[in-house]
């Protein structure tokens, strides 16, 4: 465990994107705030979050599940490079959104649907952001068993929440929507 403890830029690094993660709820705040309690999809990320980054601690610290010593180096360097574009793309694609970025399910009649960035090819960058920060804590660390739960538990949350967001999108903008989304991958270009 003191190989993770070592103030390396490595270490420096995560503290600094993890940071920025969680100043994203001060630099893009929901205007629906009171909403996004009531979410249950925000309630299953939310959990699904927590679950994922205790049992990479808990299993991490107990040695269950880890990688090799020998392929720490390896893993760290690409779970930070994954957390890097995890946390590049949430704030492209909030700034992106402007005042239509809400962490509530929230759809207006007369929305804009942005098809710049990210948005030219994906239809849920921030989401994808998200599963990419989430999984790069296990990668970092080492730890497989982790990295499959935190893939299970997002990627169930995540699908969830897609399936909600879209449903809304279609009933309030109908046709709109529907051609919009014709041409651009649910999460993962040219895999959903």
């Amino acid at each position: 465990m003191a190989e993770y403890l070592q103030l390396d830029w490595q270490t420096i690094t995560f503290v600094i994107i993890t940071i920025l993660w969680w100043a994203e709820f001060r630099i893009f705040p929901s205007p629906g705030g009171e909403e996004r309690k009531k979410s249950k999809s925000f309630r299953f990320i939310l959990a699904s979050i927590l679950i994922s980054i205790l049992s990479t601690i808990i299993l991490t610290i107990a040695n269950v599940g880890t990688i090799p010593v020998n392929l720490i180096e390896g893993a760290r360097i690409f779970g930070l490079a994954i957390y890097l574009f995890g946390i590049i793309l949430r704030y492209w694609s909030s700034f992106l959104l402007g005042d239509y970025f809400t962490r509530a399910v929230e759809v207006d009649e007369d929305q804009e649907l942005v098809s710049k960035g990210p948005y030219r090819f994906i239809r849920h960058p921030l989401y994808l952001g998200l599963l990419l920060l989430t999984t790069a804590i296990p990668v970092y660390l080492g730890n497989f068993i982790a990295f499959i739960i935190t893939i299970i538990l997002m990627s169930w949350s995540l699908r969830h929440r897609i399936k909600e967001e879209e449903d809304k999108l279609l009933n309030i903008l109908g046709d709109k929507y529907q051609k919009w989304k014709k041409d651009k991958y649910r999460m993962i270009p040219f895999i959903y």
